[in-house]
């Protein structure tokens, strides 16, 4: 993470040393100070431009306020949106919102006073959206983290793959190790704006006609289940809830094979026939464990009984 500063003065008879002061008593490096002398009715700034472009996913940008930034509150908070959501960058206004009230108090200026109120009172909306969606991101990780702490393991059943939402690519797997998936994974990652946590979303699956062959190594299918919150920008599937047979074991991807074999024996002896890719998951793998004797993976295969297909 690096740590930015920007100091905008209106011209060049006032004294942008305040501004220096602050953020170097933040640790602002002279280097990543970028400074404009000009108006703030707009964005169109070289300095200001040339920060943006500098600043990368992570980084920490100081302004001393909001007006620092501009005057112009309607392209403030697009700027805002950009740098927050677009570059995600994190913003410390470094004195906000006590010497703006200090500054209605001695210019007694209403209006200006009411838009700045409006301004933190959509800031604080904005960033109570951002705690709910993230809430709900984490609720649905524990969800699938306690359903697979407490799974029942090594037993078949017939259940439900929830109607749901997904992104997938087609690509031909053989896996011996979780490290096979990060080239797939991060193809998947390019069009999610936000960062992923993939704890029960990332999965592989064969196809049918594999699965009637009996080639339970070929994997071809690589998919990214969504929540509903999740703004993925590339192409998606929705599909629709569908039976399924599931079974659910202790091991990871190495140990699927054998349990293909369990399933599709199932799905015989029922008189049950595929109609979709498998989806197999590893609920508990070594990105939350060392113990590989704690791994725990799924495998769903969508089905119907022969006589409805």
């Amino acid at each position: 993470m690096d740590v930015y500063g920007y100091i905008r003065i209106s011209s060049a008879d006032q004294n942008e040393s305040r501004q220096l002061v602050a953020l170097h008593g933040k640790g602002v490096a002279a280097q990543h100070i970028y400074m404009d002398k000009q108006s703030g009715k707009d964005f169109d700034r070289p300095q200001y431009k040339r920060l943006v472009k500098k600043m990368k996913p992570g980084d920490l940008l100081y302004v001393l306020s909001i007006d620092r930034l501009g005057r112009d509150y309607g392209e403030i908070q697009q700027q805002w949106r950009l740098l927050t959501k677009e570059k995600r960058v994190d913003i410390c206004v470094l004195d906000m919102p006590l010497p703006q009230i200090a500054d209605f108090l001695q210019n007694r200026d209403v209006d200006v006073m009411r838009e700045k109120l409006l301004w933190q009172k959509e800031m604080i909306r904005e960033k109570k959206r951002e705690l709910e969606h993230a809430e709900r991101k984490i609720d649905h990780r524990l969800e699938r983290l306690n359903e697979a702490l407490q799974a029942t393991l090594e037993e078949i059943t017939i259940d439900k793959i929830p109607a749901g939402r997904l992104a997938w690519i087609r690509d031909k797997l053989q896996l011996s190790s979780y490290l096979d998936l990060e080239y797939s994974i991060r193809r998947l990652e390019e069009n999610q704006k936000e960062t992923l946590v993939f704890l029960g979303k990332v999965g592989v699956g064969i196809t049918e006609e594999s699965l009637a062959k009996g080639s339970f190594s070929d994997y071809e299918r690589v998919f990214l289940l969504l929540d509903e919150e999740d703004a993925y920008e590339g192409e998606t599937e929705e599909f629709p809830e569908m039976d399924c047979v599931m079974i659910r074991f202790r091991g990871s991807h190495k140990e699927a094979p054998i349990h293909y074999e369990k399933l599709i024996a199932y799905m015989k002896e029922h008189k049950l026939v595929a109609t979709g890719f498998s989806r197999e998951i590893t609920l508990i793998d070594n990105g939350l464990t060392d113990d590989p004797e704690k791994f725990v993976t799924e495998i769903r295969i969508p089905v119907q009984r022969i006589w409805e297909a």
